[in-house]
């Protein structure tokens, strides 16, 4: 389903039940989502447009370069065409802004 504006909440539930979100659209229109991570190495396939993720708690690893994200640190980014993989040990709350 597709958001239409701004006000519509489109709960998400994927990766066997791991990962919870809503998607939204912000007050300029963009997509985001918040949601709750739980352990486990993920594997999402490609991205099909960019990703920014900022973590709000608990910390993310990028599968690849081992970089730990943190809230104090850098966001998570994944480029479109981008293979989405990551871990984590404990439960994450995260913001995500898409394009």
């Amino acid at each position: 389903m597709e958001i239409v504006h701004a006000g519509i909440i489109i709960p998400k539930v994927y990766a066997e039940k791991r990962m919870r979100s809503f998607q939204f659209l912000n007050s300029y229109g963009q997509k985001e989502a918040i949601g709750v991570i739980m352990p486990y190495c993920y594997d999402l396939g490609l991205a099909t447009s960019k990703r920014t993720i900022l973590i709000t708690s608990g910390a993310l690893t990028d599968s690849v370069s081992k970089y730990v994200y943190t809230p104090d640190g850098a966001p998570l980014i994944f480029k479109a065409g981008e293979h989405i993989i990551f871990e984590c040990s404990k439960p994450v709350t995260y913001r995500c802004l898409y394009g």
